[in-house]
């Protein structure tokens, strides 16, 4: 039972420059109607008195869950003990280790042990028992694999091989055809725990193969991607390397929690959009909620049909826009909103243009980029504020 003084552990990404990560651990000083009183007992930040509040917490889509629904709840658990996984990164006092199994993966059994400065500091209790219908003694096994050089993404230079680095993917563009040749790609934006950003890319026959093994917000260790400088035109203040994707390169998705994106954009307010108006120069991001739809038109230009379907935009200034999805937008992105409209689908758009269409209104080009639902505070917010006025 949750209390004053008995330990936590925070389960998602709420300020990490502020300490509060997912692992961080507490002790619960004082218990609110909306936020917990707490203190920080480990790390760079211990001492540290924080408020935890209540966030939206949605329930894993898979085949458990029939029902996909949101609660609002304190994102902590009780924290008598913790698994050696979240151990990992932390010096302690004493360590007791409770092995009723022997250690299943790549050097887990060398985290447990490293946690203290001593042996003295340290009891290991291992039980008889059985692993897999095979019985087992008062022994266990230590488990090492030959491995990749594991990498944060500003250490990744090109020409380097044998790398390996833990992303998450931010962005998943369409797929284009490069200006004037034959050439088919898709680009994507990915991040790493220390909120690097790097382009990947994939080319032609790769793009069906290898693009459905990365989904937006899913975390991946990629191996071994072809590494290269993005021309110095292209490159931004974020992008400045892209990795090319091909069938050769390793994805291996990664289960977790999801957790707040260790991300900022920079959103330009609805009242501001007109500056940008028919300027084909430049684009803009936005953030909004989805509050309605209108019908669906398909349009001949220049002899080819194009399909386009406008939503409304709601900003907690209570100010609307509308947006054009086009095409692919429309039929990839546009469907999971239609698919979620009863529970006002906050989206981000990146790279939107902005038209004089009955006023200003936005469209997608072939560079934009649609994140449904995404896991920022900021999205989570603007949903509670509709939930909270509908």
């Amino acid at each position: 039972m949750l209390k004053e003084n008995c330990p936590i552990i925070l389960i998602r990404n709420l300020n990490p420059v502020e300490g509060l990560c997912n692992g961080t651990r507490l002790i619960c000083r004082e218990l609110g109607r909306h936020t917990i009183s707490a203190e920080i007992v480990f790390g760079q930040h211990q001492g540290k008195k924080v408020l935890i509040p209540k966030i939206p917490l949605q329930t894993p889509d898979n085949q458990k869950n029939s029902i996909a629904f949101i609660r609002t709840q304190f994102p902590v658990r009780l924290c008598f003990a913790l698994t050696i996984n979240k151990s990992q990164g932390q010096t302690l006092d004493y360590v007791g280790i409770y092995l009723r199994e022997p250690v299943f993966s790549h050097g887990q059994l060398y985290v447990a042990l490293s946690r203290v400065r001593t042996s003295a500091e340290l009891k290991i209790l291992i039980v008889p028992g059985t692993f897999d219908g095979i019985k087992t003694d008062c022994k266990t096994r230590n488990i090492v694999f030959k491995m990749s050089n594991l990498l944060p993404i500003g250490d990744i230079m090109p020409a380097m091989k044998n790398w390996s680095c833990i992303i998450t993917v931010q962005e998943k563009q369409q797929v284009t055809n490069s200006m004037g040749t034959p050439t088919k790609k898709q680009k994507f934006v990915f991040y790493d725990s220390e909120g690097s950003k790097v382009e990947g890319i994939i080319f032609n026959a790769d793009i069906p193969r290898m693009s459905p093994m990365l989904q937006v917000y899913k975390r991946y260790k990629i191996s071994n991607a072809d590494v290269r400088n993005i021309p110095l035109k292209f490159q931004t203040a974020e992008l400045t390397k892209q990795w090319m994707i091909t069938s050769k390169t390793v994805i291996d998705e990664i289960d977790g929690d999801e957790d707040i994106m260790p991300v900022q954009f920079a959103f330009t307010k609805f009242a501001d959009l007109a500056e940008y108006m028919d300027d084909r120069s430049k684009s803009v991001d936005v953030l909004g909620v989805v509050i309605s739809s209108l019908a669906m038109k398909t349009i001949t230009k220049n002899s080819k049909q194009s399909s386009v379907q406008k939503f409304v935009l709601l900003n907690e200034e209570s100010q609307t826009v509308l947006l054009s999805l086009w095409d692919d937008f429309l039929n990839n992105e546009g469907q999971v909103i239609l698919n979620n409209m009863q529970s006002y689908p906050v989206i981000i758009g990146r790279r939107l243009k902005v038209n004089n269409y009955n006023g200003v209104s936005l469209s997608t080009c072939f560079d934009s980029a649609l994140l449904v639902d995404p896991p920022i505070q900021e999205a989570r917010q603007l949903k509670n504020w509709c939930n909270d006025i509908n």
